[in-house]
């Protein structure tokens, strides 16, 4: 009889668990559109698989790994949002690792931070069919770890 309580309860958790996840990811998806739109970007197309958020301004230690490591990791199908308060502080600080920002969508008004998509450590989002399905907070001691993660994820 205890084992039967034992499961029912590890089964109630999981299930619990498991619909605060999904209703954290649905309000991080309407917080990241209405940011997209407060920033004029239309929102994330089909082909969307990854979106970047990468604060300029946070911990330095963080930002210049993932500057440094930009080329290896982001590919067409990701979406790029640089938070500065500053765009030529912004556009310098990218070119200077050679970065263009064709592609990127720079935040100049803390829209990411203030929706509380980002708050100093670089995230990744992953989405799927315009939604998020995981975000993967960067861990700056496991960084190369945590990019590998990221690729090789296959949800």
């Amino acid at each position: 009889m205890k084992r039967v309580c034992y499961c029912c309860l590890l089964v109630l958790l999981l299930v619990s668990c498991s619909h605060l996840q999904q209703r954290n990811f649905e309000e991080q998806d309407e917080a990241l559109s209405k940011a997209l739109k407060t920033l004029g970007k239309e929102g994330l197309t089909a082909t969307t698989t990854h979106v970047l958020v990468v604060t300029l301004q946070g911990c330095g230690g963080c930002t210049s790994q993932m500057l440094s490591h930009y080329k290896q990791i982001v590919t067409s199908t990701w979406l790029v949002v640089f938070c500065a308060n500053d765009p030529v502080i912004a556009r310098g600080l990218l070119s200077s690792h050679g970065i263009t920002v064709s592609g990127a969508v720079i935040d100049t008004r803390d829209v990411m931070i203030k929706n509380r998509l980002v708050d100093h450590a670089p995230v990744v989002f992953r989405v799927k069919d315009k939604r998020i399905v995981y975000r993967y907070d960067l861990d700056l001691e496991n960084f190369a770890e945590s990019i590998e993660h990221i690729k090789h994820d296959s949800w």
